[in-house]
């Protein structure tokens, strides 16, 4: 049953159309995990995956946070495997507005993989805090907001920039169109905002 509603929903190219299916496909993938005398870790991933997909955020991440614990190099569950499914999680955390909870496990990340760029944003939102908008209001999601925080957020920023700059031109382009850097050209706008309340020195008028 779920591969045969997992194959209606990979056939539905409309991201808000597929969800039903995507909704029918995760019940039946839970239902036989849960089930399973020995489940494996590859289908505790995919369960995740798709309630993260249809929007049941908690779900998602408590069965990352149990999967993570559970399985580890022993079982196979380690490299890139592991690797993406600790950033599905610190993506879960960060969708929850639960940056603190994210720390430990972004450090450990920011110390693997320092030059990965989903690594490089997300430690920059965890590092200062980000504003999102809710129900036509804006929020601002508390960060670390340390001045070691800040002062590692703001070299992220700075290679983020760069590495921007240098593919707008590799491409022929003004960093100006690139969407990529103006992403971090506002997390360095928030960044001194941010700081400035901590030191008054950071002028981020």
């Amino acid at each position: 049953l779920y591969v045969y509603f997992k194959a209606q929903a990979d056939a539905i190219t409309d991201v808000e159309a597929k969800v039903p299916s995507q909704r029918k496909a995760v019940k039946y993938l839970q239902v036989a995990n849960s089930q399973a005398p020995t489940p494996k870790w590859q289908n505790l991933l995919t369960e995740a995956r798709l309630h993260l997909d249809v929007g049941d955020i908690a779900t998602g991440t408590k069965v990352l946070e149990n999967t993570l614990q559970r399985f580890g190099p022993k079982d196979g569950l380690d490299g890139t495997s592991r690797f993406y499914a600790e950033t599905d999680l610190i993506q879960s955390y960060l969708e929850q507005g639960n940056t603190g909870t994210a720390i430990p496990l972004m450090n450990k990340l920011l110390e693997e993989r320092p030059k990965n760029l989903r690594v490089m944003s997300m430690a920059i939102k965890i590092k200062t805090g980000f504003p999102v908008v809710r129900e036509g209001l804006v929020v601002q999601v508390p960060g670390e907001d340390t001045e070691e925080a800040y002062k590692t957020a703001m070299k992220l920023i700075t290679d983020l920039l760069a590495l921007a700059k240098a593919t707008a031109t590799k491409e022929d382009k003004s960093p100006f169109e690139s969407k990529e850097w103006w992403d971090a050209k506002l997390q360095h706008c928030y960044l001194i905002y941010k700081w400035h309340k901590i030191d008054s020195t950071k002028d981020h008028v």
